[in-house]
């Protein structure tokens, strides 16, 4: 008798790709869910090489899923190291739309609201937690409100922590850059008192908003300064990293 031909039950793998506006982070994904996360690279640590040298030893791709708000010059980076180590590979690069996966984008442009602000309400619609106040605390501070019922209320953009100290040096003559980290305090040397007052800018423009727009809500916190600022909700607060590469997973499952 003829043997039969063995047919592969191996789960399709896709490279989710969030570049933010400072770093770059990747995951692959199977079947909606995160497996083996990348660290995150600086873009001033961002090179070909460097992709080169993460992503050799990937398992053969059915997709790779692109998410980003930085300049095109890192997208045709990151196109062409995929090209060199998996030729042919289908790339999407996926964009904010007005109503879809449960979600309905505020924007009046819906296309104007960042892809990562709308993968983080796509991710946080599917998290079971109904309504949702989501902080994304990195290079700029985000906030959106998600109703229950899928609803995107709007939100609010600051600037981020860095951003603030950056403004304070480079606006007055005195101020130094206060990068580091030190108590939260009234302070009696002025690199932690930068340090407290921008801290707790973005700590209260969190608390103002859930006070006065969302306190019935579960506060959800992402981006790179995130774990800083959850010391301040640690009764009402979830942490959660990867919510962008997390919303582009489910993208990704709807797709497929």
């Amino acid at each position: 008798m003829p043997r039969e031909r063995s047919v592969s039950t191996s789960p399709a793998v896709n490279l989710l790709i969030d570049i933010g506006n400072t770093r770059l982070k990747w995951s692959l994904a199977v079947q909606g869910k995160l497996v083996q996360p990348g660290a995150a690279i600086a873009h001033c640590q961002l090179t070909e090489d460097r992709l080169l040298v993460e992503w050799r030893n990937l398992p053969t791709l059915k997709t790779v899923a692109v998410a980003s708000v930085a300049n095109q010059n890192i997208v045709e980076s990151v196109f062409s190291v995929i090209q060199r180590i998996q030729p042919g590979v289908p790339l999407h690069i996926v964009q904010p739309l007005k109503q879809s996966l449960g979600v309905v984008n505020a924007y009046t442009e819906p296309e104007k609201l960042g892809v990562d602000r709308w993968l983080g309400l796509v991710a946080a619609r599917h998290s079971g937690l109904g309504g949702v106040c989501i902080a994304d605390c990195g290079t700029a501070i985000t906030i959106d409100l998600l109703r229950e019922d899928g609803r995107h209320l709007g939100g609010l953009i600051a600037p981020g922590l860095k951003l603030m100290m950056q403004a304070l040096h480079q606006g007055t003559a005195a101020l130094p850059d206060a990068l580091g980290s030190f108590p939260i305090a009234p302070a009696n040397f002025t690199e932690a008192a930068i340090h407290s007052g921008v801290v707790l800018s973005a700590v209260g423009l969190i608390r103002e908003v859930i006070g006065n727009y969302a306190p019935n809500m579960q506060l959800i916190l992402t981006g790179g300064d995130a774990a800083q600022i959850a010391n301040f909700f640690p009764a009402n607060s979830r942490l959660d990293l990867d919510l962008v590469l997390r919303g582009l997973a489910i993208v990704m499952m709807e797709i497929e």
